[in-house]
């Protein structure tokens, strides 16, 4: 199929990785799934992964509650975009739906600095959920 892509389109299209990612995860699980990540994320030329793809990719496995899956993408997202919030972000999110308040708080204040004024509204949900956690 990549090949056909490749010719059909000049060698301009790139796959969505999540179909690749998402494949392999389900086949052969979470960690040959993270193999798969790096191998992806290294070939710009075929994939585009970006740190609001990844996120929305690993925030699709925590509303179906597949946590640890969840979690290990958002570790992925944090190693490869430490400034980025949506890793620290979905981290919180999914270690509260776990239970884990105190990683949560961190998280969601680790969250909190990373944020620019655009993400005010996540900045605001984040310093809702620490007030409720603390509770």
């Amino acid at each position: 199929a990549e090949a056909l892509i490749h010719i059909f389109t000049d060698g301009k299209f790139q796959m969505p990785f999540e179909i690749v990612i998402e494949k392999e995860i389900d086949e052969h699980g979470i960690e040959k799934g993270i193999k798969r990540l790096h191998q992806v994320r290294k070939d710009e030329q075929n994939y585009s992964v970006s740190e609001s793809s990844l996120f929305t990719f690993a925030l699709a496995y925590l509303n179906n509650d597949q946590n640890e899956i969840a979690l290990k993408l958002f570790e992925q997202l944090i190693e490869y975009y430490p400034a980025y919030f949506g890793g620290y972000y979905g981290k919180a999110i999914a270690h509260k739906k776990l239970g884990d308040k105190e990683r949560a708080t961190q998280y969601f204040q680790h969250t909190i600095k990373l944020c620019s004024a655009q993400e005010k509204n996540v900045v605001d949900y984040s310093k809702r959920m620490i007030e409720e956690l603390e509770k």
